[in-house]
């Protein structure tokens, strides 16, 4: 699963965030990893990712927060996500993605019922067959 947001967002991205914790909380496989990219990395050093991730009692083994140069943050975002990213610009949307690195689905992450249907896919790819 994939996500952009930044860690002094004014806006949802707590929010966001929380509801990935709880994600990961509640989908109890190890081949599960979320995956948070920054999109504002002159401010989200590794050490404020490490201190943002605390707040979440984030598992680095489950949920990793990203950060680098914004050219390559920029084109994971929009090619690979497929969601905008901007500094201090990006979508409230979670991607899911299957174990051969294909898109399967992006879900809001504010919308309970769309988070329900985010659970439904990710356990979903979880059960398939690995290639």
């Amino acid at each position: 699963m994939g996500s952009i947001f930044f860690a002094n967002c004014p806006g949802p991205c707590f929010r966001e965030n929380q509801a990935i914790a709880d994600i990961i909380r509640e989908i109890d496989n190890p081949d599960f990893v979320a995956v948070s990219l920054t999109c504002d990395p002159d401010n989200d050093t590794p050490e404020v990712l490490g201190h943002y991730a605390a707040r979440f009692e984030a598992d680095q083994n489950h949920w990793k927060f990203l950060t680098g140069d914004m050219a390559v943050i920029k084109r994971v975002g929009m090619e690979t996500f497929k969601l905008p990213v901007e500094v201090g610009v990006h979508s409230e949307r979670g991607v899911v993605f299957d174990r051969q690195g294909r898109m399967r689905g992006s879900y809001h992450l504010l919308q309970e019922d769309r988070v329900q249907r985010l659970k439904k896919l990710i356990r979903d790819v979880l059960a398939e067959d690995l290639p």
